[in-house]
């Protein structure tokens, strides 16, 4: 995660350090295959960053049953590591 600049969703991608962002850092302790991340960042679909075992890795993230303090994060095997939100003002690169 150190030396991290660029967020992606989709195709976008966004400067970290042009942010103007609220950011929540989830751990997730026990392996599970599905996150539920309560993060209260006031909106339905923050950029997201998960890691496992230190590794950036990709999962599916709903967003649709999400709620403006929730999202649910699904993976094919349960595992534990961490998830980095984020919600911003940002200017798009």
């Amino acid at each position: 995660m150190d030396g991290a600049l660029t967020l992606t969703r989709g195709s976008e991608r966004v400067n970290v350090l042009s942010l103007t962002a609220a950011c929540v850092r989830h751990r997730q302790e026990a392996a599970s295959a599905v996150w539920v991340i309560d993060h209260r960042l006031g909106t339905c679909a923050p950029l997201v960053k998960i890691f496992v075992g230190g590794r950036e890795v990709r999962a599916s993230i709903d967003y649709a049953g999400a709620t403006s303090d929730r999202i649910e994060v699904y993976f094919a095997v349960p595992c534990a590591g961490e998830a980095v939100l984020f919600a911003v003002g940002r200017d798009t690169v």
